[in-house]
């Protein structure tokens, strides 16, 4: 019941993830600057979170704000990598690049010998990958390695290793104080940011406003908050596989609330992430099948 939980909560973070691609362009365009946005971003989502889990962080210990202090440099420098991307290539691009994620999770347990590193593993990642890159086809054209590229696909071997990081940690200590502590320390690091790099000010309107506290409060403290409760009861792998559905949500939102249309090119990507998941479900089962056998051998 905990899995499904775990996997309930991972969806609604993949839907509201979906949906930020969209809104960090949209702010970027608008003049707003990378860590001037990430510092609104991460401090409002602290104290919203703060409030709400107030008590909670009166009981945190050494080991816990050693925990909290190592993921919230890992977040930091994955969202930071992410928004720097978008300045340099469209958030389609941005997305399917990010989209590494899944590979640098599986290499990263493998060094760390917490997983299997099989054919059935790579099968699902590429088809995973590839569904993806369907998806956002129209965005992403192979014009040359940018450095867009990089910093979108670095985003991804960051977000790699703090799900792997937190699978081993998030046990040893409250989800709520985790999320608070790591919207404060991403905040300040980005407000020192802003002096380092001299951003200048922007002009806030009333749809930029709207724009940011979305991000703010539903993306960043309630999708995150969401992203670290579940790995309590979802492995990395399985976080990874799950969190790729967010590609197919934003679809459904540009459909939904932007008028758009279903392309041929948006159903494969569908497909072959539907594919992705269901051989995934497959090796699963089939894990679960000998680790029984091997229990019965014994017994």
């Amino acid at each position: 019941m905990t899995n499904l939980y775990g996997i309930v909560l991972l969806i609604f973070a993949s839907l509201i993830w979906g949906s930020a691609y969209p809104s960090m362009e949209y702010a970027f365009n608008l003049g707003v600057g990378v860590f001037s946005l990430l510092t609104i971003r991460f401090l409002v989502g602290g104290v919203i979170l703060s409030i709400i889990y107030f008590k909670e962080l009166k009981k945190l210990n050494k080991e816990e704000m050693k925990i909290c202090f190592c993921s919230s440099v890992f977040v930091f420098i994955m969202f930071f990598t992410m928004s720097y991307g978008l300045l340099y290539i469209s958030s389609a691009r941005g997305a399917a690049l990010f989209s590494s994620y899944l590979i640098f999770t599986l290499i990263i347990k493998r060094i760390l010998k917490k997983a299997q590193f099989s054919a059935m593993n790579i099968s699902y990642s590429l088809l995973i990958i590839i569904g993806i890159f369907y998806i956002n086809k129209n965005g992403f054209y192979l014009n040359g390695f940018s450095v867009g590229d990089f910093y979108s696909i670095l985003s991804g071997f960051f977000f790699a290793l703090n799900i792997v990081y937190l699978e081993q940690n998030s046990k040893k200590m409250s989800y709520k104080k985790l999320s608070v502590v790591q919207m404060f320390v991403c905040g300040f690091f980005s407000l020192i940011f802003i002096s380092v790099f001299n951003e200048p000010l922007f002009h806030l309107t009333k749809d930029l406003t709207l724009n940011i506290l979305y991000l703010s409060i539903v993306v960043t403290a309630f999708g995150y908050t969401a992203q670290n409760q579940a790995l309590k009861f979802v492995d990395a792998e399985k976080t990874s596989v799950i969190m790729s559905t967010q590609s197919i949500f934003t679809i459904f939102i540009s459909v939904i609330v932007f008028g758009n249309f279903l392309t041929t090119d948006m159903i494969k990507g569908i497909i072959f992430i539907g594919l992705g998941i269901f051989l995934y479900s497959i090796s699963i089962r089939e894990n679960n099948k000998k680790l029984i056998n091997s229990k019965s051998k014994r017994a």
